[in-house]
């Protein structure tokens, strides 16, 4: 995604914008649409925080992919949903374990480290009582760096059902789709 800063869109370059985004994560963004059609300002302010939602210092794509996802689910939009799902898979993460976190089959999630982050993710959204030990395990597991990256990522991922509902957009119930085939380059 472009870091650079828009600070105003006239009509056409915001659908275009939104057309860009739409390419990228295959899905149609009507939310986005009625923002380009109505309020431009709020898109070009929108677009400036795309670069936070795609922040990543040291995160590896796993680890990503797992905070995002466990976040998505408990957003229940199916659309969000899908679209972590499909950048996941098409950014080399393993389908099996995408499909373990999105079914929360914790079980199935072989790697300690991710199974710790799939809790932590959870802990976070929920606002868990043990929130603090979970903080306190995945720093001590990755680090302060790799904790800050999950946190926005957290934080991020949140964002667009928040938006989408608030705009009268959200769904929550969708069959989901899990094949897709990893790109080089995202």
């Amino acid at each position: 995604m472009n870091a650079q800063v828009v600070s105003k869109l006239d009509a056409r370059e915001a659908l275009n914008e939104v057309t860009a985004m739409e390419a990228h994560v295959g899905q149609t963004l009507t939310y986005l649409r009625d923002l380009a059609e109505h309020n431009t300002e709020g898109l070009a302010k929108f677009l400036n925080f795309m670069p936070l939602a795609y922040h990543r210092a040291e995160a590896s794509n796993e680890e990503l992919a797992v905070v995002k996802l466990a976040t998505m689910v408990n957003e229940d939009c199916g659309p969000c949903l899908q679209i972590n799902i499909r950048l996941a898979i098409m950014a080399g993460v393993n389908p099996e374990l995408v499909r373990a976190v999105v079914e929360g089959r914790v079980d199935d999630i072989r790697d300690d480290g991710l199974r710790a982050l799939y809790h932590y993710a959870n802990a976070v959204v929920r606002n868990t009582a043990d929130l603090a030990e979970h903080v306190d395990k995945v720093e001590t597991m990755v680090g302060s760096t790799r904790l800050g990256d999950l946190a926005i990522a957290i934080a991020s991922a949140r964002v667009f059902p928040t938006l989408k509902k608030g705009m009268g957009h959200g769904v929550s119930c969708s069959v989901l789709n899990f094949d897709f085939e990893p790109e080089s380059e995202l």
